[in-house]
Order: structure tokens, then C-alpha cells, then sequence
């Protein structure tokens, strides 16, 4: 496994793994709806996508083959650890500490703290990672689907950890 930095090419395979990974490994712990608010098929677009990571620092996983099998970004002058997914068929590889550890290093110091808001299904995987529940967060999403707005309430937690 290589992990090196993200490239604008790396835009459209990491929204599909995000995309299939909460579908398939968040869908345990989220309802359909959530999901659909989630990942706003409707109203996130690749090129809104890719805009995502500007500004961050960011890095993807990749296979022998090739492939990305998963990809984090952080914002290195605050400590907020933003996205991390690792592809459904490749979790518990290892593919996510590593990627979490190399955003840790990127954040720059004097940063002592990184805050990280883990979903349900990723709050164990934070904690054997040595961050810890600050608080219960409560993200209000809105979004289209089939051509109708709706807005529904996400449960995440704020996690932080110390250098």
C-alpha cells in the first residue's frame, strides 16, 4: 500500500468510495434517510467535490493494483481531522490508522489538539486511536432527493486527542 497525496484525479474515485463505503459499512448505524442527507447525491457534484479539498492537506491510499482504497483530509492550522473513508471490502487492513497517522503529522504546530467529528459507525475506531468523546453533535443537513428538498438531523461526536 502506497499513501501518498491527493491529486485532482483522485477527485471522482474518492467520491465513489465515500459514496459506497457510508452506503454499505455507515448504513448499520444510519437510517436510509440519513444516508440520502448524508451523502446529497442530488446536490454534490465532482467538481463541488474536488472544491472540497481545497485548502486541506490530504492523502489517499493505494493498492498494488492501483486502486484507491481510501483517503483523509485535515486542516493543518486547526487540528480538525475533516473526512476519512476507507473502502468497505478493505476495512480493518490498517489502510485507516495509516492514513489517520499521516494527517496527524500534517498538522502543523503548534496545534496540540486534533478534533475530529467521528460518525456512529466510526466512533470505535477513533477511540483505539486515542481520541476521546468531547461531546455529542447534532448536524442538521439539508438535501435533495427526487426532486424534493428535505432536512433531517444527523448524530455525530466530537473526538479530540493530544499530541
Amino acid at each position: 500500500m502506497l499513501i501518498r497525496p491527493f491529486l485532482p484525479a483522485d477527485a471522482e474515485p474518492a467520491l465513489a468510495l465515500f459514496r459506497h463505503t457510508v452506503k454499505t459499512v455507515n448504513r448499520r448505524d444510519y437510517s436510509e434517510e440519513e444516508v440520502a442527507a448524508w451523502l446529497r447525491e442530488e446536490d454534490v457534484t465532482p467538481a463541488m467535490w474536488l472544491d472540497s479539498f481545497t485548502g486541506k492537506a490530504a492523502f489517499v491510499a493505494i493498492d498494488d493494483n492501483g486502486s484507491l482504497t481510501g483517503f483523509v483530509d485535515c486542516k493543518p492550522q486547526t487540528g480538525l481531522i475533516d473526512r476519512l473513508f476507507v473502502a468497505a471490502h478493505r476495512q480493518g487492513e490498517g489502510i485507516g490508522s495509516a492514513l489517520l497517522a499521516q494527517a496527524e503529522a500534517a498538522i502543523e504546530r503548534p496545534v496540540s489538539t486534533f478534533t475530529v467529528y467521528a460518525s456512529l459507525t466510526a466512533r470505535a475506531f477513533f477511540e483505539q486511536s486515542g481520541y476521546t468523546v468531547v461531546t455529542p453533535n447534532r448536524v442538521t443537513r439539508t438535501y435533495t432527493h427526487e426532486g424534493r428538498s428535505h432536512t433531517i438531523v444527523l448524530l455525530n461526536f466530537r473526538m479530540q486527542k493530544s499530541r
